[in-house]
């Protein structure tokens, strides 16, 4: 993209805002200056009043440097040392104004694309790939049923193996009893004479 203001008006807009400005310098950014060359204190104010003042980005500095400049072809700033902070002050207020609808926009360019990504995995595998993929997931599930199926007959199986074992059970205290004596022809002689 081409900007309008070079970086030497950026570097005195830097200059006039962190000589009239030093409120929006953070205390730990000035303890940091203090150990600092004189590059990096100038590089640490910068950075801690483009952050207070809610710059985001390289249109934000634009903006921000038109308030200081007639033009973008001028080299010296149009305003006197006591406007800056007035300055900063109405650049803020049009700020929050402007990201608010700046954040809808981004919110909107956002959920394009993710629709677009979304869209563009759909269309990721070839057709062929897609028609086995699908195939292998039908004979999943048929084979998964199957399975189920054998569970559920398995279950059943055990739970007749069961009341099978419990009536061989009382089938065998019934012909161990003591009243089989008592019948003119026991149980216990028809069982026997049938396993012969």
């Amino acid at each position: 993209p081409v900007y309008k203001y070079t970086n030497e008006h950026i570097r005195t807009v830097m200059t006039l805002l962190a000589k009239e400005c030093q409120f929006l310098i953070d205390s730990n950014t000035l303890e940091a200056c203090k150990t600092a060359s004189l590059a990096e204190t100038q590089l640490l104010k910068a950075n801690a009043i483009l952050s207070s003042i809610g710059l985001r980005d390289r249109g934000d500095l634009e903006r921000l440097c038109g308030l200081f400049f007639e033009s973008h072809k001028e080299t010296a700033v149009k305003v006197d040392s006591g406007e800056v902070v007035s300055l900063v002050r109405s650049f803020i207020f049009d700020n929050s104004k402007i990201g608010v609808g700046r954040e809808r926009t981004l919110k909107t360019i956002r959920d394009k694309k993710d629709i677009q990504f979304w869209d563009n995995l759909k269309n990721c595998l070839p057709q062929r790939s897609e028609r086995t993929w699908a195939a292998l997931e039908k004979g999943l599930f048929r084979y998964n049923k199957l399975l189920k199926n054998r569970q559920d007959d398995i279950n059943e199986t055990n739970e007749l193996l069961k009341t099978n074992g419990e009536l061989k059970m009382l089938l065998q205290q019934y012909l161990e009893s003591k009243n089989n004596d008592d019948f003119q022809l026991p149980p216990t002689h028809f069982i026997t004479g049938m396993q012969n």
